[in-house]
């Protein structure tokens, strides 16, 4: 799939699947959000400085669970009004704390706090 069509993918859906691959942070959870989708993600297993909330900004999933997944999104589309509502609030997240200043930011503000 090529990027124009995942982005177009990601503006027609509620919901976008964006597991881990060879990490568990990468750009399909911004670029989803920010075209108005809500990644599922499996729970990551690194820290973040400003990590997402489940059922806030994404939804989460137990990789080894065999039924997580769709139980998961199930959930998740039962109320297609909360998709909505949590798009605008990921998307002003993502703004506040995930691009390039925001984290430069939070790099500068940190290492000026060691002092």
């Amino acid at each position: 799939m090529s990027k124009d069509e995942f982005f177009h993918a990601c503006a027609s859906s509620y919901l976008t699947w964006s597991p881990a691959g060879l990490g568990w942070d990468c750009y399909r959870h911004y670029e989803s959000i920010a075209c108005g989708s809500i990644p599922v993600i499996n729970y990551p297993w690194i820290r973040m400085a400003h990590p997402f909330v489940d059922r806030e900004h994404v939804f989460y999933y137990d990789a080894a669970d065999r039924e997580s997944l769709s139980q998961t999104i199930k959930r998740a589309l039962e109320n297609k009004h909360r998709l909505l509502e949590m798009t605008q609030k990921a998307r002003d997240y993502i703004l506040k704390h995930h691009t390039h200043t925001a984290i430069l930011r939070y790099i500068l503000e940190t290492i000026r706090s060691i002092n």
